[in-house]
C-alpha cells in the first residue's frame, strides 16, 4: 500500500486472495472470478461513488465521470485457491465471484491506517477524503503545542487576552464567534479605557 501524503492518493501495491471454491473444476476461470471480484472491490474502497446535486439528480451518470479502477489501477493480484467439496452440490462445487468483493474494503482501510496511522470509515476512501483525514489528523496533534503557544502570546501581550474576553459572542473577522457559520460583518469590541 502507498498512500501520497501531498494528494492523498491511495495506491494497491499489490493483493492477496485465499478463497475456498469448493472444487474447482477450471481453475484458470476461478481465479480469473477471484481477480475480478477483487478488482471489483478495490474500486468501491477507492473510487466508486454517485454524486448528486442538490436537487438529487446524479451528476455522475455515465462512465466518463464515474470514476471505475482500469488497468493501470490494478495491483499484482495473487491468489491461492483452497478445494474443500462442496457436500450440498453434485460436483463439490462453491460460489467464487461475490465472495472477493468484500473484503477490499476493510483491507485497504487497515491498510490506510497502518501506512499513515488514520482511521478512515467511509468509503470511497477517495484522495480528497485522504487528505482531508490527514490533515485533520494533523490539525488534532498541532492543537495543543497551538493552545501552549496562545498562552505565551496572551502572557505576552495581556491586551489581546482581554480583547479575546471582551469579544464574547461577538462576531469576530467575519465570522461569528458561537459557531454560526454564516458570513457577517466585523465587529471590534469597545475600547474600556476610552482610547
Amino acid at each position: 500500500m502507498d498512500v501520497d501524503r501531498a494528494t492523498g492518493l491511495v495506491k494497491v501495491l499489490r493483493y492477496t486472495i485465499i478463497q475456498d471454491a469448493g472444487k474447482a473444476i477450471f481453475p484458470d476461470y476461478v481465479e480469473a472470478q477471484f481477480h475480478g471480484a477483487a478488482v471489483q472491490g478495490i474500486g468501491l474502497a477507492l473510487n466508486e461513488e454517485y454524486i448528486y446535486n442538490d436537487k438529487g439528480v446524479m451528476e455522475n451518470p455515465g462512465f466518463l465521470d464515474y470514476r471505475v479502477p482500469v488497468a493501470s489501477d490494478v495491483p499484482n493480484i495473487s491468489t491461492e485457491i483452497v478445494e474443500v467439496p462442496n457436500p450440498l452440490h453434485p460436483y463439490g462445487v462453491r460460489g467464487v465471484g461475490e465472495v472477493s468483493i468484500i473484503p477490499p474494503l476493510a483491507v485497504i482501510s487497515n491498510a490506510i491506517y497502518d501506512a499513515v496511522g488514520i482511521r478512515l470509515r467511509d468509503h470511497p476512501m477517495s484522495p480528497p477524503k485522504v487528505l482531508k483525514a490527514l490533515d485533520d489528523a494533523a490539525l488534532k496533534k498541532a492543537r495543543p503545542m497551538i493552545a501552549e503557544n496562545l498562552d505565551f502570546v496572551f502572557e505576552t501581550f495581556p491586551r489581546l487576552k482581554e480583547r479575546r474576553r471582551s469579544a464574547g459572542r461577538q462576531h469576530v473577522g467575519g465570522r461569528a464567534a458561537d459557531g454560526d457559520d454564516r458570513p457577517r460583518p466585523h465587529v471590534e469590541p469597545e475600547n474600556p479605557s476610552g482610547g
